[in-house]
């Protein structure tokens, strides 16, 4: 997630040291005005928000307090504006510190090429909801491809269907040493591929963006106007007990062609 707006913060803590001063709060003025120089020299960062940030709005609820309200928690005449303006800049403070998820939108996946047996039906998509449809089925085609071809046990094929930016970092020996590891750990080969779900699906350059996010776990080599897809699903490895490892499948696209940019295994 990317940092907090840079104006946004600097805008609040120059609004709270004003405050502070015209409540007769100098030394509560002064910590918002040691923050508003430090973020004028460096990025703000959530971390320094919720610590020295939640610090001083603290330090000045516990002080502004006895200013504005009086034995009774009444308000004492004439505060009432500065009341306002302290729940007004606090709130802001805390929307800095902790902003609301955004919601990514869904769509309805049903209907689409290859996704009869795809048990969600469902896609959460970055970007313009009228190229869903065209990832989706490249994405669906794609994978249904190499599972065939890794499930054949045929690994140089497979390694070919990866992109540059996995060849770069990977070359074919520590391909195929990772999946003969996993085949240890997992008891068996991968042989069939099942898909339980799209992950997210990446449709324009505008949702491609949104791919530098941490939890999307995306290599830094692959380009981001490549990124395209992530899939889940379960990797059978013994065809009889239907046992095997979970797998997730990261997609990118080169010269017009689905290729794997990144593969995980993992205990279901």
């Amino acid at each position: 997630m990317p940092g907090p707006d840079t104006n946004s913060v600097l805008k609040i803590l120059r609004e709270a040291a004003t405050l502070a001063h015209n409540v007769g709060l100098p030394k509560q003025a002064a910590k918002f005005e040691e923050l508003h120089a430090r973020f004028q020299k460096q990025k703000p960062t959530f971390k320094a928000l919720r610590t020295d940030g939640e610090a001083a709005r603290l330090e000045l609820s516990n002080n502004i307090k006895p200013v504005v309200l009086d034995d009774q928690n009444q308000v004492r005449p004439g505060m009432e504006p500065f009341r306002v303006e302290y729940y007004r800049i606090s709130d802001a403070i805390q929307r800095l510190q902790y902003p609301p998820l955004v919601r990514v939108p869904e769509a309805d996946i049903k209907g689409f090429a290859g996704t009869e047996n795809v048990p969600d039906k469902s896609v959460k998509y970055y970007g313009d909801v009228l190229g869903v449809r065209s990832v989706v089925e490249s994405t669906l085609e794609f994978v249904r491809h190499y599972a065939d071809v890794l499930g054949s046990g045929n690994f140089l094929s497979a390694y070919a269907l990866t992109d540059f930016a996995l060849q770069a970092r990977m070359s074919y020996a520590e391909f195929l040493a990772e999946h003969q590891a996993a085949e240890k750990m997992y008891h068996g080969p991968c042989l069939e591929f099942e898909l339980q779900c799209l992950v997210y699906v990446l449709t324009d350059e505008a949702g491609r963006k949104n791919s530098n996010q941490a939890d999307d776990r995306w290599p830094k080599s692959t380009p981001q106007e490549t990124r395209r897809s992530a899939v889940n699903g379960f990797w059978i490895r013994d065809r009889p007990a239907r046992t095997g490892s979970g797998g997730i499948l990261w997609l990118a696209e080169e010269n017009h062609h689905y290729r794997l940019a990144k593969f995980e295994f993992f205990i279901p």
